[in-house]
């Protein structure tokens, strides 16, 4: 989600907050605002927990249970991403850092975040050795399928600057079917490998309850979906699935056919960007 954006959202939702909290409980103006930071930190932990009621709903008796502590780290992740990281992107990602005749990984994020969403996996991306580029996605809400020209374009803009250098895409959660689409529509010419990211593949039942027509297609079945499977990949992909993912519902739909279907640590979905395990393992499988 543009920052701008995001930025006017969260002080109309504080102003709210704080005004309920004026109205209703008498609350002093300062005591009002203090009242609204807590009425934002507070809905974001709520969302966060509720969607592991949903996971549970969902889980087969096979998989594991979260641990308190990853509950818990997930809403901090959750409340740190929404109100410190996406609506300051400038601050926590600078520009790309692109070194030319070495190997890119372009960073794909995925529902409602921006490019800002990487900015721990960058630094441990490029700490291995990686040379790592980013994209920010929309409109926010929009049908996937329009998201894709954004990711050409800045494909091509990588391209022209460093020619000739191999692209490795990470697409995390939604990100991952934008490049399955951005891979049907323009193919995988100078690609050497997908790796998508706790990516709804065979989409999630959680996508019922989100908003806009991207939430829409990533519902289980959905035709948008069921149009995207009829696409075989013409370059190797591969599948990581997190098997304690609290937004993919089943788990198994991360999965995808024509991918090599590999495991990570077992962390919430947010929180597999903050995870050191998952970064090594990513380094492993761009450095392949």
């Amino acid at each position: 989600m543009p920052a701008l954006q995001l930025q006017l959202w969260l002080l109309l939702e504080l102003a709210l907050y704080a005004f309920l909290g004026h109205w209703l409980l008498a609350l002093a103006p300062g005591q009002a605002l203090l009242a609204g930071a807590g009425g934002l930190v507070a809905l974001r932990v709520w969302q966060s927990l509720s969607t592991w009621l949903f996971a549970a709903y969902y889980a087969s008796p096979a998989e594991p249970r979260p641990a308190f502590g990853q509950i818990l780290r997930e809403a901090g992740a959750s409340v740190f991403t929404q109100l410190l990281v996406l609506p300051l992107p400038s601050l926590w990602m600078p520009p790309d850092r692109i070194v030319a005749g070495r190997p890119i990984v372009l960073l794909v994020h995925g529902y409602t975040c921006n490019r800002a969403v990487w900015w721990l996996l960058r630094r441990r991306l490029e700490a291995g050795g990686l040379t790592v580029a980013s994209v920010t996605l929309g409109p926010p809400l929009a049908s996937m399928g329009r998201m894709v020209p954004l990711l050409e374009e800045r494909i091509q803009a990588l391209r022209q600057h460093c020619r000739n250098a191999p692209l490795i895409l990470v697409g995390h959660s939604m990100g991952g079917l934008v490049c399955r689409s951005w891979l049907a529509r323009y193919g995988g010419q100078g690609i050497r490998r997908l790796i998508t990211l706790a990516t709804p593949n065979g989409g999630t039942h959680l996508a019922r309850y989100g908003w806009g027509q991207n939430s829409r297609e990533m519902q289980v079945d959905s035709h948008w979906l069921r149009d995207l499977a009829h696409e075989q990949p013409s370059i190797p992909v591969i599948a990581l699935e997190n098997p304690l993912d609290n937004f993919i519902m089943p788990r198994a739909g991360q999965r995808l056919p024509q991918a090599q279907n590999l495991t990570t640590h077992p962390v919430g979905h947010l929180s597999a960007l903050y995870d050191r395990r998952i970064a090594d393992q990513l380094i492993s499988l761009c450095r392949e």
